[in-house]
């Protein structure tokens, strides 16, 4: 090659869905809001299912019809050929599920944070659709194995596993399997049950008044974005399946990755925050601090946006997301900007949402709070650097990644800051 040759620049790979299916399940499910809130309970499980049901359905269909995911190799279905059926095998993979189910529910019985009344509901809504749930599990399982390019899968191991062939198992699979359940029985009950509260708040929401000022359009938005957000959450834990394209590729393998995951949520956040990374004001906030001067709506707004940022990049996961897992390389819509923008947006609302440089016991109170609110942006960093190196594992994401080191918003502080760019593993960079 020629010393004058140009430098091909790095592409950034196709993503796993598109923006407008996540879209489309978003207004689909806005609607379904506003047409059932004066009808139906918001408290009561069959409405939150139906809630949820009215955003999964039209992505499922969207993503079937236009992307055709069900066909994609990263499913482990082959459709060209099917296997002839195999009943003992199907009957290992349902005591894998079963066996795991009650784990899951042992657990639920042993820990007392589940005995708190937050939960109640989430167990209520299992019972809901538990029946559905029996009536369809097994010709699914029945039928995605009969596709299956390698029919053993970690269903398989787990069932191996729960009847006592240990000799045969698959630990890697086995492993990995546990894991990503593990990451299911943990966020579910959790995002479910914020879930409900914003459901109930969204139906108690006055509309006519939310719109009289900009504090009350304020609260209004900021509610809805966490709403939205938990609702999508909560479908991406639900609907792991092969036959989507959402399953659980691989779980988080490091101890130092779930560690820094988990310090972010209930009921592990609840302790650090109080006694380690308080960084906001007791008495001071960004309202109270601005008053009626011009900046308080542009600071307001300025906030929403990184909110809505943040909410962008939850939608345009469709029904995949979930922390601790890969389900799929995302790489466009706001991560066609940057690496992580879901973090960097929650950063920036943090800071404009505290003001933590605003302190009654002035500088040094303002100092001690931003060093605090740093901390805090060390812990997502920490969450970004361990969820890289484990979605490195995927030449998909790595070839993202690189090329997120010249196209990203950032790539001109990456320039100046060297070890913010992305390095693959030596395995992919050789």
């Amino acid at each position: 090659m020629s010393k004058h040759t140009p430098q091909t620049q790095p592409s950034i790979p196709s993503s796993c869905t598109h923006p407008a299916i996540g879209l489309v399940g978003l207004i689909t499910f806005l609607l379904t809001c506003v047409f059932l809130r004066k009808s139906l309970s918001f408290f009561s499980a069959h409405s939150l299912g139906l809630l949820l049901a009215s955003y999964a359905l039209p992505v499922i269909a969207l993503e079937a019809i236009v992307l055709k995911n069900y066909r994609r190799i990263s499913t482990g279905l082959d459709f060209s050929r099917m296997r002839p059926a195999n009943i003992s095998r199907v009957a290992i993979k349902l005591t894998g599920l079963g066996g795991t189910l009650c784990l899951a529910g042992l657990a639920y019985w042993l820990f007392p944070e589940y005995q708190n009344l937050f939960y109640v509901r989430y167990f209520l809504f299992l019972e809901l659709i538990a029946p559905y749930f029996l009536i369809l599990v097994i010709p699914y399982f029945y039928f995605v194995d009969r596709f299956m390019a390698s029919p053993e899968d970690d269903y398989y191991q787990a069932g191996l596993f729960f009847i006592g062939a240990w000799k045969s198992v698959n630990r890697k699979l086995l492993w990995q399997f546990f894991l990503g359940w593990t990451v299911k029985a943990f966020f579910l009950p959790l995002m479910y049950s914020y879930f409900l509260q914003e459901a109930v708040n969204f139906q108690n929401t006055n509309f006519h008044q939310a719109f009289l000022g900009f504090q009350s359009f304020y609260n209004l938005c900021f509610h809805g974005v966490f709403f939205l957000d938990v609702m999508i959450v909560t479908v991406g834990y639900f609907l792991t399946m092969k036959l989507f394209d959402s399953h659980i590729r691989s779980a988080e393998p490091t101890v130092s990755g779930w560690i820094v995951a988990l310090m972010c949520y209930q009921p592990f956040w609840g302790m650090m925050s109080d006694s380690f990374l308080k960084y906001n004001p007791d008495h001071i906030s960004w309202g109270g601090w601005l008053g009626s001067s011009f900046w308080y709506p542009v600071w307001g707004v300025a906030i929403l946006v990184s909110e809505g940022i943040f909410l962008y990049a939850s939608v345009i996961f469709g029904i995949r997301f979930s922390n601790l897992t890969h389900r799929g390389i995302i790489s466009n819509g706001p991560y066609a900007w940057t690496k992580h923008p879901a973090y960097v947006a929650k950063l920036v609302s943090f800071a404009l949402i505290s003001v933590p440089w605003i302190s009654e016991s002035g500088w040094r109170g303002g100092l001690r709070q931003c060093l605090l609110l740093a901390l805090l942006a060390v812990l997502y960093y920490g969450r970004a650097k361990t969820e890289e190196r484990h979605l490195s594992r995927d030449p998909v994401y790595v070839q993202y990644a690189l090329a997120m080191n010249k196209k990203s918003v950032f790539a001109p502080l990456g320039a100046l800051w060297p070890a913010l760019q992305y390095k693959p593993p030596v395995s992919q960079s050789s």
